[in-house]
């Protein structure tokens, strides 16, 4: 009888307390007493519950969120030096519809993180082979940009390892352009006339 009542009175006092309270004889306000301080607690429950439900619902949301991809170039950069031109062919191979629609800006740039000239070479080499790989289409644009942005004592090397690949020779004057010495020049007309 009294503990229906208590429950009825009080519905933050748990129905376990009350029982207890009404077994040992004691008054039902003085079991209610208690919890007067305890309500501190609860809140408190409450509070982080909802903080932990928010949080829940940031991190779905950051889950959410679609990052775009770094630029090859950006991604060198994160790289350290010496890894840098393993780091390309990795990048490509994660990334091959970036790699299909990789801009002449983008491809010199990425040349131009590698800080030692022979290894420009082979990073020259490894753009030209995942683009090629990937579908992607290297123009006399691509070969200019990375020409300006590299060492000039493999500026010739680079077109010779480019040459095969680039499909717009039309342009060709572009990229002879870049060669004021008449001796270079004349390598440079030689590989990409090699594809004609």
């Amino acid at each position: 009888d009294t503990t229906i009542s208590t429950v009825s009175f009080s519905p933050k006092v748990p129905a376990q307390r009350l029982d207890d309270a009404a077994s040992v004889g004691i008054d039902s306000t003085a079991a209610i007493a208690p919890s007067v301080g305890s309500n501190d607690g609860n809140s408190r429950r409450s509070r982080s519950r909802s903080s932990k439900r928010k949080a829940k619902i940031r991190s779905a949301k950051r889950e959410a969120r679609v990052e775009a991809p770094p630029s090859l170039a950006a991604h060198l950069r994160r790289c350290p030096p010496a890894r840098r031109v393993g780091a390309i062919a990795q990048w490509m191979k994660k990334h091959p519809n970036l790699v299909a629609v990789l801009s002449p800006e983008d491809a010199g740039a990425s040349v131009a993180t590698i800080p030692f000239s022979l290894d420009q070479i082979e990073a020259a080499k490894d753009v030209v082979a995942g683009m090629s790989k990937y579908g992607g289409v290297i123009t006399c644009k691509h070969v200019v940009r990375i020409v300006k942005t590299c060492s000039p004592l493999v500026k010739v090397d680079i077109v010779q390892c480019m040459a095969p690949f680039v499909s717009d020779l039309a342009n060709e004057e572009s990229i002879l352009a870049e060669f004021p010495s008449a001796y270079e020049r004349a390598q440079v007309d030689r590989a990409l006339n090699i594809r004609r």
